[in-house]
């Protein structure tokens, strides 16, 4: 039975500040776990709430657990839904640690296709974006420093636990990382709203970076300094522009299209 210390430990969890320090975080739902289970991601604890046993995920998420050895612990519903970010709680939640890769491993690992994500803000959009980079078969994404944090909650429900199978590095200089693909001979494609070649018309030969900006001022003027090309998607109606998870899942998959 978990202590008054360990469930207070576990409520922090919904902290940043507090994920931070602990270097742990919460995955909830069935079929995200069932995912970071089948990873090689560490996994600390299985918490459950017995109402929901019936349900044939939660129970086979539960047997992958403990055929890896990994804890198990059933909690009152009340306690669970405290722990979990959600209204309503899809009744089994997993404590896993966070999980670092170095800019020097992740060039090593010699991926022909990357995303940029530059300062991008919204937890859904992040977590959407990571979850088509690996529908897509993307190499790795890299977030730049004041990109929302890759282990808030919404971003690890919002990616499906696409999370748990992508390379994901944070860089605190992203020009310097940036010039380093080059060196490396990635062509930096940046996507902008206006004013950049049409999409289906750039030639998306060799490696390449895509880099998707902010949702409200796009991609730095420094960033964009740095690209080999611009591209833009055509907008035929009355919107302004796209949204950010979208215009990267167009861009994703016709640079992947265009490279088989």
């Amino acid at each position: 039975m978990l202590t008054r210390k360990e469930l207070k430990n576990l409520f922090r969890l919904k902290t940043k500040k507090f994920r931070r320090k602990e270097q742990r975080f919460i995955v909830e739902g069935a079929r995200s776990i069932e995912e970071l289970l089948g990873s090689d991601w560490q996994v600390e604890l299985l918490l459950h709430c017995a109402s929901f046993e019936e349900n044939a995920m939660i129970e086979n998420v539960l047997r992958k657990a403990r055929q890896k050895g990994i804890p198990t612990e059933e909690i009152e519903r009340e306690i669970l839904g405290r722990i979990s970010d959600t209204v309503t709680s899809s009744g089994v939640v997993c404590i896993a640690k966070v999980k670092s890769i170095s800019e020097e491993e992740f060039l090593k690992k010699s991926p022909r296709t990357v995303l940029i994500l530059d300062e991008v803000g919204d937890p859904g959009n992040l977590g959407t974006l990571i979850r088509t980079a690996d529908a897509a078969g993307i190499g790795g994404v890299i977030l730049s420093e004041n990109t929302v944090e890759l282990y808030s909650p919404k971003v690890v429900r919002s990616s499906m636990g696409s999370i748990f199978h992508l390379d994901t590095a944070r860089t605190s200089d992203l020009a310097q990382f940036l010039s380093k693909l080059k060196k490396n001979g990635f062509k930096i494609v940046a996507s902008v709203v206006k004013n950049g070649e049409s999409y289906y018309e750039m030639d998306y030969s060799g490696r390449i970076c895509l880099v998707i900006g902010n949702e409200v001022e796009g991609v730095r003027d420094s960033v964009l300094k740095m690209a080999d090309q611009m591209v833009s998607i055509p907008i035929y109606g009355k919107a302004e522009s796209l949204n950010a998870s979208v215009a990267g899942g167009i861009l994703m998959y016709e640079i992947v299209g265009k490279n088989v």
